[in-house]
């Protein structure tokens, strides 16, 4: 990527981080470096930073930099030594995965989409900053972008899937979150209630973000998913020149599916033969691919087949108007079921052009994405055109430290070299600074051993007892795989999802297997606290504590989980078939999960580094114990203090009801 204000912003960067070097430092493109390629070298006159462009002589920049002492993490700049011009080392990178980055929903109270547009940009840099050169944005109907989308909304500024989240007179919220009435981006919410002004408002904001990406060299996709089907391309078409319209900024305009086609319950194989004969050749229909998918008879295979049916004529058919534009198109696939991925991957392979890339979703989590992709057999020319999503964090697990790694380890293993690029989900930011960076590096430099890759970010980051570190993070990456397996959605951070009669979630979990996660945690504390003991280095020190902070968080949690789960005692009874004796145990088990997570929200609220910290705050307060007084109030006849809307905008589904 060629663009002066990325050499600019370059040049800011070295002046910013080094002001009083007196070493001679170059920055040029050299058009014969591979693509995608950066290097150091010393000269007779100094340092010369080079890349492939101008990204790419950003990145040397960066990559100098750490050699001067900096070190950049996704929560921003940390300086651990002076610089030392005489201790440069020449090197030369190019990278393992070309394009790499990240994909954000923006679409919780936690992600960016709360930020101030000066703190959204700071997250930007610091994305530049880890060598990333990708970044997908993904809008959900009227989030950000106004006008018709086959709904009742025609106005953008539907945050948070439409759910309002007001400040609740609850002093400990009231204290710490910025807002004084709505949780928004602040310089919106004095506007919140002006539908059109905060559809203006968020459009603007974006549309600041993306210059900012821009600035720093980062490849912009905007994701977006059409909500017509069938033959008729008419309103698809017409909202994919609305969305470069209003965001000229962006790079690939991709057209993805809804999440595994909507789910919704199987149909009957004639239902479902009945309908991919309207879309698909008789060779198709009878593929062993869609044999088998069918068979398994898990959700609307149908409906999955029926969107790709209409997302690829529609990528087709605006492939050529957006290239006048100078941008890409891309088809989408967002489904989670790895029996339907052959299938995908067939009519993929023979409907869609080569030209047109084609990103793939296929699973919940990092280490669902490998274990998935890993089964797929297709072409290396295939796979070069395949862009994949994967997860930092999953969203089913947001209110509890995650650990990602391992996931990631495997996955780029497998196709860090074979694909076009790669993207990650995350929503919180200074939770996940340790997966970011091992994202960053393994994209980079190629996969990394997890155990190796953990006992290195110790020592970089001067934190004591480095095998301590090690084995902490790696009961981490154990509980965070057990919870996606065995407790699905126990920190989901939408309220609808939790069930809005009955018990909901509290009626899925095993206490024995909170239990087993809560005893990971506990062990995994202790081992950071060893390392607390001899690490002397301030950013060792600032790391060790907040983590701490959210290891404590997620043991809270869990025993609240736990706790509520005790509400499985009256599974199968309507709320009216409750003695006095079993309402009066119910009332007590509510009460005391719902204590517990004001323990949590009172903890995790002193360690709020970013303003996204604030975002999950408010989402807590807002999901878990609100259920609970639900639960509460239906079986009981105790007024919940929380009233909730009966659905969102275009809210995600329940797998309760899957």
């Amino acid at each position: 990527m060629n663009n002066a204000s990325i050499r600019t912003f370059a040049e800011g960067e070295l002046n910013q981080f080094l002001p009083n070097v007196q070493t001679t430092i170059d920055c040029k493109v050299d058009t014969a470096l591979p693509a995608y390629t950066f290097a150091g070298e010393k000269t007779a006159t100094g340092i010369l930073l080079k890349g492939a462009d101008d990204t790419c002589v950003l990145h040397a920049v960066y990559t100098f930099l750490e050699q001067m002492g900096w070190r950049f993490e996704i929560t921003g700049p940390v300086k651990l030594s002076e610089a030392d011009p005489a201790a440069f080392e020449p090197f030369s990178v190019t990278p393992t995965v070309k394009q790499r980055g990240i994909r954000q929903h923006i679409n919780f109270p936690m992600d960016i989409s709360s930020y101030t547009l000066e703190e959204a940009k700071a997250y930007i840099r610091n994305l530049a900053r880890l060598r990333y050169n990708h970044i997908t944005f993904h809008s959900y109907p009227n989030q950000w972008i106004d006008g018709d989308q086959d709904g009742d909304l025609k106005t953008a500024g539907g945050f948070f899937y439409g759910q309002r989240h007001d400040i609740p007179e609850h002093p400990l919220l009231q204290q710490v979150i910025a807002n004084d009435k709505t949780y928004c981006i602040p310089e919106i919410e004095p506007h919140f209630d002006d539908e059109q002004k905060r559809s203006d408002m968020a459009i603007a904001w974006l549309q600041a973000v993306m210059a900012e990406a821009k600035r720093c060299g980062l490849r912009i996709q905007f994701s977006f998913e059409p909500r017509q089907t069938g033959q008729d391309l008419t309103l698809t078409l017409a909202t994919c020149r609305h969305i470069l319209e209003l965001y000229p900024q962006i790079d690939t305009l991709e057209l993805i599916s809804t999440e595994t086609g909507g789910w919704g319950e199987p149909n009957s194989e004639d239902v479902v033969r009945a309908t991919l004969a309207d879309h698909y050749s008789e060779a198709l229909q009878n593929s062993p691919e869609f044999n088998s998918a069918i068979a398994c008879g898990k959700a609307n295979f149908d409906g999955i087949m029926a969107q790709l049916a209409h997302l690829i004529p529609a990528t087709r058919e605006f492939k050529s108007e957006a290239a006048a534009k100078g941008v890409e198109t891309a088809l989408g696939i967002y489904c989670v079921l790895p029996e339907f991925h052959a299938a995908i991957f067939r009519v993929v392979r023979e409907l869609l052009p080569m030209d047109i890339p084609f990103v793939i979703l296929p699973e919940h989590s990092s280490g669902r994405v490998a274990d998935a992709l890993g089964q797929i057999d297709q072409s290396a020319k295939d796979w070069q055109r395949t862009f994949i999503y994967s997860w930092l964090e999953f969203d089913g697990t947001m209110y509890l430290q995650q650990n990602g790694v391992p996931g990631l380890e495997r996955l780029l293993i497998g196709l860090g070299d074979k694909v076009q690029g790669m993207a990650f989900n995350h929503w919180r930011t200074a939770e996940n600074q340790l997966v970011a960076r091992y994202a960053a590096d393994a994209c980079l430099h190629g996969s990394i051993p997890a155990l190796e890759y953990y006992a290195d970010y110790a020592e970089a980051l001067g934190i004591g007892e480095p095998e301590a570190f090690s084995e902490a993070h790696r009961l981490m990456a154990e509980a965070d795989w057990m919870a996606t397996n065995k407790l699905f959605n126990i920190g989901f951070c939408y309220y609808g999802c939790w069930g809005r009669e009955g018990l909901g979630y509290f009626e899925k979990w095993q206490i024995s297997d909170i239990e087993a996660n809560h005893s990971l945690f506990e062990q995994a504390r202790n081992l950071l606290g060893q390392c607390a003991k001899t690490t002397r280095s301030e950013a060792g020190r600032e790391f060790l504590a907040f983590l701490d902070n959210r290891v404590r968080c997620t043991m809270v949690y869990l025993k609240a989980m736990a706790k509520g789960s005790e509400l499985q005692a009256f599974k199968g009874l309507e709320p009216g078939q409750l003695s006095d004796e079993q309402k009066e145990t119910l009332v007590e088990i509510c009460d005391s999960a719902i204590a517990r997570l004001e323990q949590y929200m009172a903890l995790h609220a002193e360690a709020m580094p970013d303003r996204g910290c604030e975002g999950t705050l408010i989402s807590v307060y807002n999901v878990p114990p609100a259920v609970l007084k639900r639960i509460r109030q239906d079986y009981a006849g105790i007024p919940s203090d929380q009233a909730h809307s009966d659905q969102g905008h275009d809210e995600p589904p329940s797998p309760i009801e899957w």
